[in-house]
């Protein structure tokens, strides 16, 4: 998917939070009724689930707003930006 417009960054964000929150619903419902005891390892997994699709939605994000902004920045602004083990300033 080629996205280019930022209207279409955030709605591309908004529909993976979205997402998201309706994951943490699933086990919020899971978790007021499951009983006593242990957490049952499939309401931890749609947890797990959840993290890691934050975290896939925040890189996307952050990735297509690079590419939006990269092609326009100015070289010495980007090489003044630190990376870490690859660079003196990181």
């Amino acid at each position: 998917m080629n996205i280019d417009d930022k209207d279409d960054i955030m709605l591309l964000f908004d529909k993976n939070y979205g997402r998201i929150t309706n994951l943490l619903k699933i086990y919020k419902y899971l978790e007021e009724n499951k009983g006593k005891g242990r957490r049952p390892t499939h309401n931890l997994d749609i947890l797990r689930t959840s993290i890691v699709f934050i975290h896939s939605t925040l890189e996307d994000y952050l990735r297509n707003i690079l590419t939006i902004k990269l092609p326009n920045s100015d070289p010495i602004t980007l090489n003044n930006i630190s990376l870490p083990g690859i660079s003196e300033n990181g």
